[in-house]
């Protein structure tokens, strides 16, 4: 999926993202300009969602970006595994 399509399904608004502790943010901290872009503050951010499962299911196939508190490298290694 592009990285367009990764935006539009970040702000598409859905039941539980009205709860996410993200709400009202933009896409930049969940999807930095640069690839090997440092996560913590986003997955620090996410550690605190009560959402954090919804987001991480929805995310799940994602190949950019912060989705439930998980990189593009976990998701993937856990489709690898699954």
């Amino acid at each position: 999926m592009s990285e367009r399509a990764s935006n539009a399904v970040l702000t598409e608004r859905t039941s539980w993202h009205e709860q996410a502790a993200c709400r009202g943010l933009g896409p930049g901290m969940f999807y930095p300009e640069e690839e090997r872009a440092d996560y913590d503050t986003a997955r620090q951010f996410c550690a605190s969602c009560p959402v954090i499962e919804s987001c991480a299911a929805t995310g799940a196939h994602e190949g950019h970006g912060i989705w439930g508190g998980t990189t593009p490298n976990q998701r993937h290694s856990r489709h690898r595994v699954a």
